[in-house]
Formats: C-alpha cells, sequence, structure tokens
C-alpha cells in the first residue's frame, strides 16, 4: 500500500509541538487541550486508514494458527499420553530397583556385621547394621536406554493452606514467597477510594484525561 504522505505529515509535526508545550495558563492549557484533539483525531484517521488491513492481516494470523493446532493438537495428545506412559513405567521400574537396593544393602550389611561380630567387634557390628553396610550397593536401572530419550525429575510447590503460607511469611520474614493479589487491591481501591484501610497497602489516584473527537 502507497504511504498516505499528507497524513504522515501531520503526524510528524505532533512530537515536536507536544515537546514545545508548556501549560502554565489558561491560553497554554487551551493550546494543549486543542493539541489532545488533535492527536485524537490522527488516530482516528490512521485507524480509517490502516485498520482493515491489520484486520485482514490478523484474520489471515488467526486462520494459520487455527490450521497449525488442527494438525498439531493430534500429535500432541499421542505425545502426552506416550509421555505419560513411559513416566509412570519408569516410576515402577525405580520402585522396583530402590527396593531390590534396599534388600541386597540389607544383606550385605547382615553378613558385615555377622563377620564384625565373629571377629570380637560388637560396636562396630552394631554400627553396620544401624548405617548400612560399608560396601556400595547399586542396582543399575532395567528402563531401556534409547538415544534421545531422558527421564528427569521436575520438582513444584502446592499451596494446600494459604494461613499457614501466610503466618510463616510473617514470622520469617520471607515475603519473596507470596504476591499481593492486585486485581482485588485494585479493586477495593476503586470503591472505596482514599476510605480503604488495608495494613501495608495505600489507595493510590491517578489523574487521566479523556479526548472525544471534535
Amino acid at each position: 500500500m502507497e504511504p498516505n504522505t499528507e497524513l504522515t505529515r501531520q503526524v510528524e509535526t505532533v512530537p515536536a509541538r507536544a515537546q514545545g508545550l508548556q501549560i502554565v495558563d489558561e491560553a497554554s492549557c487551551v493550546r494543549g487541550s486543542e493539541l489532545l484533539l488533535t492527536i485524537k483525531g490522527l488516530r482516528a484517521k490512521i485507524e480509517e486508514t490502516f485498520g482493515p488491513i491489520v484486520a485482514k492481516a490478523h484474520a489471515t494470523w488467526k486462520e494459520a494458527l487455527a490450521q497449525r493446532k488442527k494438525h498439531d493438537e493430534p500429535l500432541d495428545e499421542a505425545e502426552r499420553t506416550v509421555k505419560g506412559q513411559l513416566a509412570a513405567y519408569h516410576d515402577a521400574q525405580e520402585r522396583i530397583r530402590r527396593a531390590e537396593e534396599q534388600r541386597l544393602r540389607d544383606e550385605a550389611a547382615l553378613q558385615e556385621a555377622a563377620e564384625a561380630e565373629a571377629a570380637g567387634e560388637t560396636e562396630r557390628a552394631a554400627e553396620i547394621l544401624e548405617t548400612g553396610p560399608t560396601v556400595a550397593v547399586v542396582v543399575p536401572s532395567s528402563t531401556p536406554q534409547v538415544a534421545g530419550i531422558s527421564y528427569r525429575e521436575m520438582w513444584g510447590a502446592e499451596v494446600v493452606d494459604m494461613k499457614a503460607l501466610c503466618e510463616h511469611v510473617v514470622r520469617t520474614g520471607q515475603t519473596n514467597l507470596v504476591e499481593p493479589n492486585m486485581v482485588a487491591l485494585n479493586g477495593l481501591a476503586r470503591s472505596l477510594k482514599d476510605t480503604m484501610r488495608i495494613p501495608g497497602v495505600r489507595a493510590v489516584k491517578q489523574r487521566s484525561v479523556a479526548a472525544g473527537r471534535r
């Protein structure tokens, strides 16, 4: 599309006019208001000129996203299914491996303790039974190793008692563990204005200026 040279010219003059404006009296206040209305009108012209182009491009973009989603969703579902089954299998094999490892550790500890006891080292035998054998016992994972596939532990947190968490924050000062609910707080500020009384929070008033089309 060819650029709208007249619109471009008008737009390019506005920043300098705004920068040179000093609103200090009634006359300059009127000039500022007039400039604001000019800006509002130019933005309306920009929307009239480029709005349809943007809308058409946006519609094309949305269609492309929809087509990509249509083709990817079955693969995403299949991937989640396979990953879930692989993770479940790996966890089951890990439980078996750890149980077998513990059984072998117990056997090794009993063997070492018996040998220490036979040698008259009663205290050492008791220590072995309490802490485990001195030899390392490792049972390898039985999950097949496939190139390009890896298994990782991912940990996350779940808040199960908000009150207990807040009490912990107050007690320890770890305020980084929580974030204020700004949606709720802003809603209270809008409704209560300067009568809002919440410890640690204050209502903040900001002045906005609106401009309509002439």
